[in-house]
């Protein structure tokens, strides 16, 4: 799909020759595969360090009796009862499994779809583009992400039940296609869409005005690695706090037991019954956790992604004969301006 329309695409260059836009529609390509390879190193390092606070999260909104008084005796507990590896880092495998090739497909989806939008339809850059934008590429990664989400936070959970001790995340993965089928991978799809999308479009549309902004302030020069946290920060905090309560669901949904003792028909069910008989505020249990978890993940991912991309583009570049250099550069400047 990709293919046709950059193919067919002139990306208003219709007074220029053809070589000029196959040149233009390479580089565009050139430059998903980076974000791409960006995406993907962004998120090794957000969901290794911060992997602990995302069991953390999961715990607190999965309980339905008080095991745990909150984030810190939560934290203790299970390290002492369960320890790092099998407790806090429960479910790391899935996690990474389906995380990065989700992350790929968010983030060259997502600078594509600014790209296209830009450069062809002259779409001004305004907050709804990137709002579209990360939408589309969260869209686009679900498929790989929610399996590996379903397997995840069975796995770190495992000591609040329902009985679910697997071994690895290959054991996992076995068992719940054979009890469960497909359905049981792709359970929670909808709440996960509904948590998922808005958050990263949220979190891209928040984080590339905070990023104008500051560069006004800065009067245009380039962030540090640091100012880029700070904003992806934020970015993140924000979001995710907005989006907690569908993550609350989410949660829910992946995790309940299956056939005759599963407790929530559907999302909306599931959304009734706890405000039903928790209260509305139990949409914000682990709301702490989540903001605490992804605040500083969005800040390690987005300002990797933007170091880890400048970088490659530059070696990119670089590989190129000098008599292409220069078109390149301005190609790619072209492509960004308004990034």
């Amino acid at each position: 799909m990709w293919a046709f329309i950059v193919d067919n695409m002139s990306f208003g260059f219709s007074r220029v020759d053809s070589g000029e836009v196959k040149k233009f529609n390479k580089s565009l390509w050139e430059l998903a595969l980076i974000d791409a390879a960006a995406g993907g190193v962004a998120t090794v390092v957000a969901d290794c360090m911060m992997h602990p606070v995302d069991t953390v999260k999961a715990r607190l909104q999965a309980q339905r009796e008080t095991r745990y008084a909150g984030m810190i005796d939560c934290f203790r507990k299970v390290l002492q009862r369960e320890g790092a590896r099998r407790g806090l880092y429960a479910g790391l495998g899935p996690v990474l499994a389906g995380g990065i090739p989700c992350s790929m497909i968010v983030f060259s989806t997502y600078q594509t779809t600014r790209r296209l939008a830009h450069e062809h339809l002259s779409v001004p850059n305004d907050s709804s583009v990137d709002f579209i934008a990360g939408a589309a590429g969260e869209i686009c990664g679900l498929v790989t992400y929610v399996p590996s989400e379903v397997i995840a936070k069975r796995m770190q959970i495992s000591g609040l039940g329902p009985g679910r001790n697997y071994q690895s995340t290959t054991h996992a993965l076995k068992v719940i296609y054979q009890t469960e089928g497909l359905h049981g991978l792709y359970s929670g799809t909808f709440p996960t869409m509904l948590r998922d999308v808005p958050f990263t479009a949220l979190q891209f549309m928040f984080f590339e005005r905070m990023k104008t902004v500051y560069k006004r302030i800065r009067k245009d020069l380039p962030l540090t690695a640091v100012e880029l946290g700070l904003i992806g920060f934020a970015a993140g905090g924000a979001s995710a706090f907005i989006t907690n309560p569908f993550d609350v669901v989410k949660t829910r949904m992946q995790t309940q037991a299956s056939g005759s003792e599963r407790l929530y028909n559907s999302t909306w069910h599931c959304l009734r019954t706890t405000v039903k008989e928790e209260g509305a505020m139990a949409l914000l249990r682990g709301a702490v956790a989540r903001v605490m978890w992804l605040a500083p993940a969005s800040a390690l991912s987005l300002s990797v992604y933007e170091q880890a991309s400048s970088f490659l583009r530059k070696w990119r570049v670089q590989q190129l004969p000098v008599t292409e250099q220069k078109y390149e550069l301005s190609a790619a400047s072209a492509l960004d301006r308004r990034k």
